[in-house]
This record gives structure tokens, C-alpha cells and sequence, in this order.
């Protein structure tokens, strides 16, 4: 069985490689100078200069630069492979002019090592972006190519070409406003522009929210108050009476929630008496802790026209709430739904993965994985749950509901993680003493490079890292809480709800303050009024904001003329008004960037594009099409297993593709075996032997095919 378990992690592990693996490589071509060659720029003045340094510098720094070709093309950067002969040292200096060959500040000038049998260098450059104005293109006429025997590129032999590139500074992401229209779901067509009078009644939603999400996989639990009111009261040590509800399960709430949780299949609870209960002239207020009974905030309660996934759509507080067991305190506990990463849009995740630096002894290191857990109850949640208490309050006038509190605990909390991280031999969770379940919590815990490598894919992948936590209530016989942990990095749990405010709403743009693009899906506004049997009642009014997809920082301008304002503060109670959305789980550039973020390293593998850059040869050896394969044990962050990638069919040169990304050790060269395919036009198919490479770009044009293929040769 062990050794199934094995088999199977890393067989997942190679999965999640080939599909993180297999995107796909795209080039610009911003100004048309892809795979060019530049023209070298022979006027007196630059030959002159060229001599000159030579003749004082040269010496027996003897080479020169034969050719300088565009590797990239767009619109904020330029990328040239510099090929060169003779220089056995030194470095190759890469920077850019004007006419008078004046250098451009803002491009910072661009350095390359020449090492032994080196015959080109890749360098990139870019510009900054403050030293331009936004959406106004630019061209940079020349480019100049200095090798020297020092870093520094005061002097050594010099180049000069025609560049002619465009660049662009493109509009910031902060400064682009996106309209979005709002169209009306359901009875929310029918909300009149102005106040209705006393007499007339809203046309509300006809379907109740906990209707809908019951028979949906959703981790919640609904009391069952039919079979509670005529049950008999149960004492704190029995529950014989009680009802069993079926619990249903959420994927994306509490992934792998039956071996997370499998006791939470059924509960046993019952309802409070809903009827008036006369309360004695003197009476002790003084609270006495949660009751184990459960009181709901679901059944015929809740009114919309959107079928909610789950709850936490609706609020990040359990709607299943805890009665003091004084009932004359008006106390009553709440939970969160689960615990996810915590997210700051000024300081980003409150996550990290330090790999340390490199050990003398030649041990490996040991990986430090840390970050800050929430619970997402704010003051905005906590106000969502007074505004359910006032309404049912209201239909059950008997109750006193004054005063929510979060759930008080006896002990430090204990985090576990599923078992098929156990897998990986992490069964022990580092957290703070954590006072209160709205506090933050800080966790971390330690492994080796290899196991954090390949959990590193899972975020990658958006898998996550999924657990429990375990609650002990305090001064209770409420049984120990347990609710799901997720560490995942691309997903609206970890962002948090978008809500407003009815000034904010009308009067200011939205940001998407996420590193990702967010698909908006609704903005729902919630209102106390009076339901289809005339009692007080939340009501969701919602409007379809088209999944309007909003790149990171962009701004969104709503046309709020579509949502009656008088709707802001009906009966004189602020509406609660939220954004439904999604996060876009497809931007690999967002995903590179977060991680840049998060991982401290001078050890860790660096992740490497293999590049094939083929040259003209198609047309002239009738060549239909080629597939290349590639295979590396850098393919696997641990370095054990070899990684074979799906090859990559290539129907014209001229371009470059890359056949996979490799994890290249600090220190160490890349290192992987390449296989082609060729298919001429009359049908003819060739496979070449395995090839080893050393570097990350492999030039392919006639000489390499003719080498592999000596057919060709004739």
C-alpha cells in the first residue's frame, strides 16, 4: 500500500510538471524586426572610433561581433543574440542611441560574460517606464554593441547598428477605467425608480437561498426545525432526540472534505423554541458560554434570485449560530467558515517559502514554509450577521438576540493536513497562541528541498495545500469545532468579499487590488423587507455584471443608473452591497509574479525556458513539418525522476519555441537531451538519435539537420 501511495505522488507530481510544462510560447513582433538580422552602421565616424579602440585597448583582446539578431520584439523591451568570433574573455555591453549616438538614460546599458567557446550571448533590454510618457510610441534608431575586458564598458571595441525600433509606454494598469453595465436578475427588473408608497409591496424573489444550495456540494449544515419542534429537550450529555441533517460537501470550500472531516457526515442538533418566553422580573444577564444547541440562520429565511454555489458566496460567517446558554444574556457565538491565506493588497500574501541559502557541509537544506491564516470575519461580516439577527428577531419576537461574539476558545488551536500531505512527511503544524478565532494566525512548518519543491508545484497548479483546523470551545459542552484550511493562491476565498459601501458604489471606481484578472459575476444588494407570508425577512436583489473580466489594477467605472437609489437606505438600514466574482486561473505572467514574490532562495532551482530558434531552412530542403522532444531530469524541481515533455509540432522556422521549462540548480548548467522528427513534403519521416545539450537556446537551421540527417546531404 505504501508503495502504491508513493507511486502515486509522484505520478502527480509528474502531472502537474507536464501541464504546468506544456503552455504555450508566444512572441511579439512590435516593430517587424523578429529573427532580423540589424544592419551593421559603417559611416567614417564610427569605423574611426572602432579603430581607435582598438589600437589603444586591443592589444591581444583580438575578436569581432559578426552578426546581431532580434530574439524578441515588443512593445516595452528588445531582445538580440549577440554572435561573435575570436573573444576567448571580457564582456559583451549592449545599449542603445540616438542619431548622434548620444546613449538613451533611460535604457540602462545591458551586460553579458563571455565564457570559454561561448560564440553568442542573449542580453535584453528595456526602458523605464517613468522617462515616458503613457500611449505614446517612440523609436530608438541605433544600437551599440561594446566588448571590453572589464564589467565595467568603459572602453573595449565597438560596434554600431541601425535599430529603427518602435517601443511604446503603454497605458498603466492603474489608469484604466473599464465600463461595466448592470442588467437587472430577475424581480430586480421590477424595482421602481422611486420609493414606493405604504401601500404598494416590492415584488421580491421567489426562491429561497438555502433551497437552492441544499442540493448542492456545499460544505454547511441546516437545522432541521420541523423534526425540533416536537422533539424533547435534550440534556448536554444526549442527543437521542435530535435529528440527523446530511451534510454536503463544497470543492471549493473544503476540497477533500471526507477525509478532512468524515465525522461531520451528520450532527445531531435541535432547534430553539421559537415561541414568547416571559421573562422574570429579576433575572441573570451574566453570560455562560455557547449552548451546543444551534440556531439557524437558514431555512425559509433568506430570498434571492441568484442561485448561490455555496455560502461563503453570500458570507464568510457560518449561518449556523450558537445561543449563550444563559437565553436572558442576548449573546450568541459565530463561526467562520474556513481559514485561508491572508491577503493584503499593499503587502500581498502573508505567505513564504524560504530556501535558504547554500550549507558549507553539503547537506541539504531545510525549507521553511510560514504564513498568516485569516478567517475573513471583518467588522463588514460581523454587521452582515446583526442585520439576519434583527430579522429574525423580528419573527421570533420571543428571543433576545443582541449581541454577537466570535466563538471563545479554551486552548491554542491545532492545525492538521490531509492525508495526502502526510505523504510527504509533514504531520506537524507550527501555530501562534491565538486568542480568538477572528485573530490572525500564524502557522509554519519545516521540511526538506525536495518535498517543498514539489508542494510548490501544488500552488503552482492551484491544487493548494488543504487542512483542518481544531477549535476546543471554551466553558461548554459543545464538542471540539473543526473547520477547513486552505493555502491556496488563486482563488476569491484568499481575497476576500469585495463589499461597498451605497457612497463608494455610486460615487467611486472599483480597483481589482488581486494580482490576477477577476471575472465579475454580480453585485448583489441586500435589504431588510417583508417576505412572501409578511415576515421580516433578507432580501437579495442582484444584477449580471456579464462575467466582465478586469485585469489586475484596472479600474471599473459601473453604470449605476440601472439600481434605484432610494434602494441605498431602504427604511432607513444601509443595503449591504457585494461583488460576485471568480479569479482567472490562466495568467502564467500573474503566477510568475506572485511567486517572485513569495519564495526566498540563493538554492532553490531556477525555473528555464528551453529554446529552440529555428532558422530559414523549410522551403529550400522541402521540410513539412518537425517535432522536437525533450527530456531532463531538471524537469523534476527534486532532480529524481526524468521528465519527458510533450513534443512540440513545429510547421514553420524562422521562429522561436520553447519545448519545456527546466529547474537549473544555482551553479550548475542546464542540462537535458533533445530529440527531432522530420517529415518532408513528399511524406519521408526521420528520427534522430537522443542529443545531449548543455545550454538553454539550441540554434536548429541546415547545418544542424544535415548533421543529424546526412540524407540531406545529397
Amino acid at each position: 500500500m505504501n508503495q502504491f501511495i508513493l507511486n502515486a505522488k509522484s505520478f502527480f507530481s509528474l502531472l502537474l510538471a507536464l501541464l504546468f510544462f506544456s503552455q504555450a510560447f508566444s512572441q511579439n513582433n512590435y516593430s517587424g524586426l523578429l529573427n532580423k538580422e540589424l544592419t551593421p552602421e559603417l559611416g567614417k565616424e564610427q569605423v574611426i572610433g572602432s579603430l581607435l579602440e582598438r589600437l589603444l585597448y586591443g592589444g591581444s583582446f583580438s575578436g569581432s561581433v559578426t552578426t546581431v539578431k532580434v530574439l524578441d520584439d515588443q512593445e516595452q523591451s528588445l531582445t538580440v543574440a549577440v554572435n561573435f568570433v575570436g573573444y576567448k574573455e571580457g564582456f559583451v555591453h549592449v545599449f542603445v542611441t540616438d542619431e548622434n549616438l548620444n546613449t538613451l538614460p533611460a535604457f540602462p546599458s545591458q551586460k553579458a560574460a563571455i565564457t570559454n567557446d561561448a560564440k553568442e550571448v542573449d542580453i535584453k533590454l528595456q526602458f523605464d517606464r517613468k522617462a515616458y510618457p503613457e500611449n505614446q510610441p517612440f523609436t530608438v534608431p541605433m544600437l551599440v554593441v561594446l566588448v571590453s575586458k572589464n564589467d565595467k564598458g568603459t572602453h573595449g571595441v565597438r560596434s554600431v547598428f541601425k535599430l529603427n525600433k518602435k517601443f511604446v509606454n503603454p497605458i498603466s494598469p492603474e489608469n484604466i477605467i473599464l465600463p461595466v453595465n448592470l442588467t437587472p436578475v430577475g424581480s430586480a427588473a421590477s424595482l421602481p425608480a422611486v420609493l414606493p408608497g405604504n401601500n404598494n409591496v416590492l415584488i421580491l424573489p421567489t426562491r429561497n437561498v438555502y433551497d437552492v444550495i441544499k442540493n448542492k456540494q456545499t460544505y454547511l449544515y441546516k437545522v432541521d426545525t420541523a423534526a425540533a419542534k416536537t422533539a424533547k429537550p435534550a440534556t448536554s450529555t444526549s442527543s437521542a432526540t435530535a435529528q440527523p441533517v446530511m451534510i454536503r460537501r463544497d470543492a471549493m470550500l473544503a476540497e477533500r472534505a471526507t477525509v478532512l472531516n468524515p465525522d461531520l457526515r451528520t450532527i445531531s442538533v435541535l432547534h430553539i423554541p421559537t415561541g414568547t418566553q416571559p421573562t422574570p422580573p429579576s433575572v441573570n444577564k451574566d453570560p455562560q458560554g455557547p449552548d451546543d444547541k444551534p440556531l439557524s440562520f437558514w431555512g425559509d429565511f433568506i430570498y434571492s434570485d441568484v442561485d448561490f454555489e455555496s455560502q461563503n458566496k453570500i458570507t464568510s460567517v457560518s449561518l449556523n449560530i450558537y445561543p449563550d446558554k444563559n437565553p436572558n444574556s442576548g449573546i450568541f457565538y459565530y463561526l467562520p467558515i474556513a481559514y485561508d491565506i491572508k491577503y493584503d493588497k499593499e503587502r500581498g500574501y502573508s505567505f513564504n517559502m524560504d530556501y535558504g541559502t547554500s550549507r558549507t557541509d553539503g547537506s541539504e537544506n531545510r525549507v521553511r514554509m510560514s504564513g498568516t491564516l485569516t478567517s475573513g470575519i471583518s467588522l463588514y461580516e460581523v454587521q452582515f450577521i446583526r442585520n439576519l439577527m434583527d430579522a429574525y428577531r423580528l419573527q421570533n419576537p420571543g428571543l433576545k438576540l443582541e449581541k454577537p461574539l466570535p466563538l471563545p476558545i479554551s486552548e491554542t488551536p491545532v492545525i492538521t493536513l490531509g492525508d495526502e500531505l502526510k505523504n510527504f512527511g509533514i504531520t506537524n503544524v507550527n501555530i501562534n497562541n491565538a486568542s480568538s478565532i477572528t485573530d490572525p494566525i500564524e502557522f509554519s512548518w519545516a521540511t526538506d528541498g525536495t518535498t517543498a519543491a514539489e508542494l510548490e508545484n501544488l500552488l503552482r497548479a492551484n491544487s493548494g495545500i488543504i487542512g483542518r483546523m481544531k477549535i476546543k470551545p471554551q466553558g461548554t459542552t459543545l464538542p471540539t469545532q473543526e473547520i477547513p484550511v486552505r493555502i491556496r493562491l488563486i482563488d476569491e476565498n484568499t481575497f476576500g468579499r469585495f463589499g461597498m459601501t451605497p457612497t463608494d458604489f455610486r460615487t467611486k471606481n472599483w480597483r481589482n487590488e488581486t494580482p490576477f484578472p477577476v471575472r465579475l459575476k454580480y453585485v448583489h444588494y441586500m435589504i431588510i423587507d417583508k417576505n412572501r407570508d409578511g415576515k421580516e425577512s433578507p432580501i437579495i436583489y442582484s444584477w449580471d455584471l456579464a462575467n466582465k473580466e478586469v485585469p489586475s489594477k484596472n479600474q471599473v467605472k459601473f453604470n449605476i443608473a440601472a439600481i434605484p437609489q432610494w434602494l441605498d437606505n431602504y427604511k432607513g438600514k444601509q443595503a449591504r452591497i457585494w461583488l460576485e466574482y471568480s479569479v482567472v486561473d490562466t495568467c502564467a505572467p500573474c503566477n510568475e509574479n506572485v511567486f517572485k514574490k513569495i519564495v526566498s532562495s540563493t538554492t532553490r532551482p531556477q525555473l528555464s525556458d528551453v529554446v529552440f530558434r529555428l532558422i530559414p531552412f523549410f522551403d529550400e530542403y522541402k521540410v513539412s513539418y518537425l517535432d522536437i522532444e525533450i527530456k531532463s531530469l531538471q524537469g523534476d524541481p527534486s532532480g529524481r525522476s526524468e521528465v519527458n515533455f510533450p513534443a512540440i509540432h513545429i510547421t514553420k522556422d524562422s521562429s522561436d519555441y520553447v519545448a519545456g521549462k527546466i529547474y537549473v540548480p544555482s551553479g550548475t548548467n542546464p542540462a537535458f537531451d533533445y530529440r527531432v522528427t522530420v517529415v518532408t513534403k513528399d511524406g519521408t519521416e526521420m528520427k534522430s538519435a537522443w542529443i545531449s545539450r548543455n545550454s538553454l537556446s539550441v540554434p536548429f537551421g541546415s547545418f544542424q539537420l544535415k548533421e543529424l540527417f546526412p540524407s540531406f546531404n545529397r
